[in-house]
C-alpha cells in the first residue's frame, strides 16, 4: 500500500508545465508562435474549442491549407488563460480533465471562470485537444450533457471541482 501525496504530485505536474513553457518560450520560432498568438487570439472562441477554425479566422500559417501550426494553437490557448488562484483561495476550485490521449489533468481555476478558459486550459496541455477542429467538455458521467455555452462560468454551470472529459463533434 502507498499513500499518493496529492499536493506534490499536483506541484510536479506545475513544475513540469512551466519548464515545458520556458523551454518553447527559449526556442526562437515557439517565442515568435507566441507573440504573433497572443495579437491574433486576443478574445476566446465564439463557439467551442475550434482551434483549427479558430487559427484560420486569426489568419495563422497554414490555416487555409488544414495545416495548422498546433504549438501557435497552443500558445495562444494559454495566452488567454486566467491566471491560476493560488490553494485554497477564495472562490476557488480544482477541475480535472480527462485528455483525449488518457492522461489526467488538473488545474485551480475561479469560480467565476468561463467554459472557455476550461477550453483554452484543454488546448494548452494536449496537442490532440488542439488539433480537433471542435469539441465540449462535459462532465465525466454517463448521459452527462456538454458544457455547450463558452460565456457561462463555472459555478453556473455546476462544474466546479468536477471532472470533465472531452467529446468530440462528430
Amino acid at each position: 500500500d502507498f499513500d499518493l501525496d496529492e499536493d506534490a504530485i499536483w506541484k510536479e505536474i506545475q513544475r513540469r508545465q512551466a519548464a515545458e513553457q520556458a523551454a518553447a518560450a527559449a526556442a526562437g520560432s515557439a517565442s515568435a508562435a507566441l507573440t504573433t498568438a497572443q495579437q491574433q487570439f486576443s478574445a476566446p472562441p465564439a463557439t467551442g474549442a475550434a482551434a483549427p477554425a479558430a487559427a484560420a479566422k486569426a489568419g495563422l500559417p497554414g490555416a487555409a491549407t488544414g495545416s495548422v501550426d498546433v504549438s501557435a494553437v497552443q500558445a495562444a490557448a494559454a495566452a488567454r488563460l486566467p491566471a491560476e488562484p493560488g490553494e485554497g483561495a477564495a472562490g476557488s476550485c480544482r477541475v480535472a480533465f480527462r485528455l483525449p490521449d488518457g492522461r489526467r489533468v488538473q488545474r485551480r481555476f475561479n469560480t467565476t471562470d468561463t467554459v472557455a478558459a476550461l477550453q483554452d486550459y484543454c488546448i494548452s496541455v494536449s496537442v490532440e485537444a488542439a488539433s480537433l477542429s471542435t469539441f465540449q467538455l462535459a462532465e465525466a458521467r454517463p448521459g452527462a450533457a456538454p458544457l455547450a455555452e463558452p460565456a457561462e462560468t463555472l459555478q453556473q454551470t455546476g462544474v466546479a471541482n468536477a471532472m470533465l472529459v472531452i467529446k468530440t463533434n462528430s
